[in-house]
């Protein structure tokens, strides 16, 4: 279905204000972008009237141009979990 992506596009746009980030991205939006952009992957999320949950991925910033504080967070964040 065509307005399928859009659908699902709106309710990511609305969903990352949960997560207190302006961006959050599908995997399928990963895909396209993934060597471009750092992201963090949050959670999976069940979207009523969808049959799969969807895997969303926080949208950090553009590789090699993090500041400091994030290149020292992103892996404690990776591997303790802690919520940015």
């Amino acid at each position: 279905m065509k307005s399928d992506p859009v659908n699902l596009a709106v309710r990511l746009e609305s969903a990352a204000k949960q997560y207190g980030v302006y961006i959050i991205v599908s995997k399928n939006t990963l895909k396209m972008c993934h060597n471009r952009f750092q992201t963090q992957k949050p959670d999976t999320i069940k979207f009523v009237g969808k049959t799969e949950p969807v895997v969303v991925y926080k949208l950090i910033g553009e590789k090699g141009n993090l500041d400091h504080a994030f290149k020292v967070l992103l892996p404690l964040y990776t591997k303790n979990r802690i919520i940015l």
